[in-house]
């Protein structure tokens, strides 16, 4: 029986919290227009479990 690697891949996701936007974090120090908001984030991350 051949089992595909993929199927025991483990993936380590890893982001500063600098990446999200200032209304999701607005503790961040570093305030730049642009950032990942919490749905993209999110949306990211769940496109990954599959």
């Amino acid at each position: 029986m051949t089992t595909s690697i993929t199927k025991y891949l483990l993936i380590y996701l890893t982001f500063d919290i600098d990446c999200l936007d200032l209304t999701t974090a607005p503790g961040t120090r570093t305030p730049v227009i642009g950032k990942l908001k919490s749905d993209h984030v999110l949306k990211l991350i769940r496109g990954f479990q599959r």
